[in-house]
């Protein structure tokens, strides 16, 4: 659903637009989404809160084959993602959160002896460097830059992996962490004028 969409200042104070998004994906758990952008400047200037919940591993299965040579046996997923971008820069985070996850099971992924191995390895891995009172495996993944040289923080995801492991959980919820939203408002560039439109 979106609101505020308009190109003048006498229908409204700003001339931010808001978009609302929900839904189940592949008809199975929850995601919703709130976007805050300036559809005037002349580079993405925008808020973005999005938050999946309760997806089973099962139903990511032809993906996780296709690009990891893995299969879920059991398992959700819940990720949050928190992003704002003021003039085409951007920061925020994005955090998967893997609950009850099973990778690899010995009596039916018989049928490459390379794929038993490396879901061996990878179910191994994920099983020890988890959160055990949880039974959660996850990670808080950093992203800043520019959407012309976007720069993931791969040092900092793999050290969140052993923090969730070892210290504290992460939840997979929006925080709203680094999100100043009146911030991202009020960084419009040039606003058009009454009765101008794009």
């Amino acid at each position: 659903m979106g609101t505020n969409l308009t190109n003048s200042t006498k229908l409204s104070e700003t001339l931010n637009a808001n978009i609302e998004i929900k839904g189940r994906p592949l008809r199975q758990g929850t995601f919703k989404s709130e976007i805050n952008l300036d559809p005037y400047s002349s580079k993405p200037t925008f808020t973005l809160k999005s938050e999946l919940d309760g997806l089973p591993l099962v139903a990511l299965n032809d993906f996780a084959k296709a690009y990891g040579r893995i299969t879920f046996e059991k398992g959700t997923l819940r990720v949050a993602i928190e992003m704002n971008s003021k003039q085409g820069n951007f920061r925020g985070y994005i955090e998967p959160v893997f609950d009850n996850m099973a990778i690899f099971d010995p009596t039916e992924d018989t049928e490459s002896p390379i794929d038993f191995i490396w879901q061996g390895i990878v179910g191994g891995l994920t099983r020890i460097i988890r959160n055990h009172p949880k039974d959660r495996f996850g990670t808080k993944v950093p992203v800043s830059g520019s959407f012309d040289d976007p720069a993931p923080a791969v040092m900092d995801t793999v050290f969140n992996v052993f923090k969730n492991a070892f210290v504290k959980a992460f939840g997979g919820t929006l925080k709203n962490d680094d999100i100043d939203l009146q911030e991202i408002q009020e960084s419009s560039e040039t606003k058009p004028k009454d009765g101008d439109t794009k």
